[in-house]
C-alpha cells in the first residue's frame, strides 16, 4: 500500500482584521509547519481585510507548478464563511488552476487533537 504524499503546498486561511498585528500567530503557526516541513511550501491568506488573498496565493503556487495545494482553516468552528463562502471560492479557483488539485480539511478548531490541546492548556497549571 503506498504511503499517502504530504501535499506540496499549505495555505493557512484566515479571517483577516484592520489590525495588521492579529495574523502574528497564525504566521508564527505557519512558520512552525515550514520548520518542521521544509519540502512543503507554506502560505498564509485571508478572506477579507488582510492580504494576501486565497486566490492570489492560488495563482502563486499554480506559477510555481504546485500540483498540491491543502487549505487548512484557521477558525475555530463551522460558519457561513466555511459551509459557504470558502467552498464557492474554492469551486472557482478548481476551475481557474484545473491543474492544481485543492484540498479543503476542516476548520482547525474542531480537530479532536485541537480541542485535546486547549483543554490541557485551560486546565494547565495557574500562573
Amino acid at each position: 500500500m503506498p504511503l499517502e504524499q504530504p501535499p506540496q503546498a499549505l495555505i493557512f486561511f484566515a479571517h483577516g482584521s484592520r489590525n495588521p498585528a492579529w495574523a502574528s500567530a497564525m504566521e508564527r503557526l505557519r512558520e512552525m509547519v515550514a520548520e518542521r516541513s521544509p519540502t512543503t511550501v507554506t502560505r498564509l491568506a485571508f478572506l477579507e481585510t488582510q492580504n494576501p488573498s486565497l486566490e492570489a496565493c492560488v495563482a502563486e503556487l499554480a506559477g510555481l507548478e504546485m500540483t498540491r495545494i491543502r487549505v487548512v482553516p484557521l477558525f475555530m468552528a463551522s460558519s457561513g464563511h466555511l459551509t459557504r463562502d470558502l467552498p464557492a471560492l474554492l469551486e472557482m479557483l478548481g476551475q481557474r488552476f484545473p491543474q492544481v488539485a485543492l484540498e479543503l480539511l476542516g476548520p482547525v478548531g474542531e480537530a479532536p487533537e485541537v480541542m485535546a490541546a486547549m483543554a490541557a492548556y485551560a486546565l494547565g497549571p495557574v500562573a
